[in-house]
C-alpha cells in the first residue's frame, strides 16, 4: 500500500474569512531573486540585494535558508511577498517566525509586517511596522516593535540574540489596539501605542553596516490573519 502525501500551498486562505500563510523553506528555490516554497521576492532598500542560500537542515528544523546582506558596506536584502498584502492588523492575527542569529556586529535584521518594503524600519525610518528587529548599532537585544513612522515606535525587549539556539519570535493581537510579543511561547511584553494601521507587506530583511557579508538563518515563517469583508 502506498500513501500519497499532498502538501498544502503556502497560502491556505479562505479569502472571505482569513489569510493563512506559511513557508518552511524546504523548497530550495533561490534563483533569480526568488526564494522558498512561497517564492519570496528580493529587493534592496539600500545598496544591492543578494540571493539567499539553502542549508542542509540541522536537527529540529525543516528546511533552512541563509539570509544574506552583501559586503559593499551598506547593502541590504529584503524578502517579501511582492503582490500579497495584509490589509490591517485585526484582532486574532498572529505571526510566528523561527530563526537563528548568526551575525552580531555591524548589521540589523527585521521580520514581520511593514507598510513599505523599501524603507528599513529602524527608529528613524518613516514606515509603519509590526514585528521584530535586531540592530547592533543599539545593543545585542531583539526587540518587538510597533511603529507608525519616524521616531514613533514602541519597543518590547525580547531577550539577547542567540547564535547557538533557534528561537521562535511571535506576536499576536488579542484585542483591538494591542500587540503582544513572545519568544518560544513566553510573553515578553505588550504594546498598546504606535500600533500601525496597514496595509502591510509580509517580509523579512537584513542590512550590513560594514564591508562584510551579514546573515541569519530562517526555518519557518507563519502568518494567520482574519479578514474583514463587511
Amino acid at each position: 500500500m502506498s500513501i500519497q502525501v499532498i502538501k498544502p500551498g503556502a497560502f491556505r486562505s479562505h479569502l472571505s474569512r482569513q489569510i493563512a500563510f506559511s513557508d518552511d523553506f524546504i523548497t530550495a528555490n533561490n534563483s533569480s531573486g526568488r526564494m522558498g516554497e512561497a517564492a519570496w521576492n528580493a529587493s534592496a532598500p539600500t545598496g544591492s540585494a543578494i540571493n539567499a542560500s539553502y542549508l542542509d537542515a540541522p536537527a529540529g528544523t525543516c528546511g533552512v535558508m541563509q539570509i544574506l546582506a552583501g559586503n559593499a558596506g551598506n547593502d541590504s536584502t529584503v524578502w517579501s511577498q511582492w503582490s500579497a498584502h495584509l490589509p490591517s492588523l485585526l484582532v486574532g492575527s498572529r505571526l510566528d517566525v523561527r530563526i537563528l542569529g548568526v551575525s552580531t556586529t555591524d548589521c540589523r535584521w527585521w521580520l514581520g509586517l511593514a507598510g513599505d518594503r523599501g524603507i528599513v524600519p529602524v527608529t528613524a525610518g518613516g514606515v509603519e511596522f509590526a514585528g521584530f528587529r535586531y540592530d547592533t548599532a543599539i545593543d545585542q537585544n531583539v526587540r518587538g516593535v510597533t511603529k507608525t513612522g519616524a521616531a514613533a515606535e514602541t519597543l518590547v525587549t525580547c531577550d539577547a540574540i542567540s547564535t547557538t539556539n533557534w528561537h521562535t519570535y511571535s506576536l499576536d493581537v488579542p484585542t483591538a489596539g494591542t500587540v503582544r510579543f513572545f519568544v518560544d511561547g513566553t510573553q515578553k511584553g505588550t504594546s498598546s501605542t504606535n500600533i500601525p494601521s496597514g496595509p502591510f507587506h509580509i517580509l523579512f530583511g537584513i542590512q550590513a553596516d560594514a564591508a562584510a557579508h551579514k546573515r541569519f538563518y530562517i526555518d519557518s515563517f507563519e502568518l494567520y490573519a482574519p479578514l474583514d469583508r463587511s
